[in-house]
Parts: C-alpha cells; structure tokens; sequence
C-alpha cells in the first residue's frame, strides 16, 4: 500500500502516522533514534507491505500489468489502491472527510519532520505541499501526475505513465478488487495495532 493507506491504517494515532511513513526510509539499525511508538509504527508498515504483497487479490492486480510493466506492477497497483481509497473514503470514514484527514496528517507528522532522514524530509515536504493525499481521488491529476512524475525520475526508463490506459480499460475490476482486498487489510490492520 501507498501513504494513504498507510497512514488511514494507522488508527489516527500521530505517533503511528510518522512511523508509517518512516517505513520506507529507515533502515532497522536506525529504528533508535525514534520513540517506541513510532518504532512500533514503523513495524505496522512492514506488516501491511507483507501483508500485501503475499495477498491473492492483490496478485490479481498486479497480473493486469505485469507483462509490461514486470515488478514495477507492485508500485503502480500499490498507488492505484490509494487512488481508491482516497476516491472513497468516505466509505470508510465516518469521522472526517478526506480533507480533514490529509490535513491532520500533515499536522501530525510536521514536528517530527527535521528528524526523518533526508529523502524522507523531501518527500513529506512536497506531499504537503502539493496535498498528495487528497489528490490521490483525481485519476489524471493525483493518480496519473504520481506515475508521470516517477516516469521522470527513472528519466524515462520505464513509462509508468502509459499505464494509465491499460488501467482506464480494467478500471471497474481494479475498484473491485480494491474493495475485497481493503476491507481485509482493515481488519489485519486492527489486529496488529492490538498487539503493539
């Protein structure tokens, strides 16, 4: 799963929000430079990405687009489920609005950021600014610039934007699956935040 998914996973809790989104920028040995909690945050995003990617549904997912696009179909699908979640959260909020949830994020995680490595700081900074989180909803705008511009960063090694088309076609079996796949993740997602 992407940020979204990740932080919405985390409960609302500020210091599992930052640990799920250190996640994917440190690196074990560097886990006690954080408090506990964000260190069991960081363990919570581990356990969903496993959780992920051993799942049947989300291998489905990633089939529709493994011919052309090989491993990578693992980050397109993982942005894909985001653009869901964010198309409809609603559904699965009835507290805040996806608005106010991106938000609060951003509020949350903002005192910790002179703490995260560099590209983590980077990364936060431009989420924020640019509201990546509650852009995620717009197909061409949010989903569609977070593939182009990783396209630009492999320097156009691999055309993640192309698959845009491939996905319009199959786009009612993608929400679908997300919808199977979402609902248990919540549930494994709870689970694992009761075992802290």
């Amino acid at each position: 799963m992407n940020f979204l998914a990740h932080f919405y996973l985390s409960g609302g809790e500020a210091e599992l929000e930052v640990g799920s989104f250190l996640g994917d920028f440190v690196r074990r040995k560097d886990w006690e430079k954080f408090s506990p909690r964000i260190q069991q945050g960081i363990q919570l995003h581990h356990q969903i990405d496993e959780f992920t990617d051993t799942h049947d549904i989300v291998r489905q997912s990633r089939l529709r687009l493994f011919t052309n696009y090989r491993h990578y179909s693992r980050v397109i699908v993982d942005l894909l489920y985001d653009h869901f979640l964010s198309k409809h959260f609603g559904r699965y909020s009835a507290t805040a609005s996806l608005q106010q949830f991106s938000a609060s994020v951003y509020t949350n995680l903002k005192p910790y950021a002179s703490s995260f490595p560099e590209r983590g700081q980077d990364v936060f900074a431009s989420m924020s600014k640019y509201d990546w989180l509650y852009h995620y909803q717009l197909f061409d705008e949010g989903f569609g610039r977070s593939l182009r511009s990783m396209s630009r960063r492999s320097s156009g090694k691999i055309p993640f934007g192309d698959s845009l088309e491939l996905i319009r076609e199959e786009y009612s079996d993608f929400e679908s699956e997300f919808f199977l796949f979402f609902e248990q993740l919540m549930a494994f997602a709870e689970e694992q935040r009761k075992s802290l």
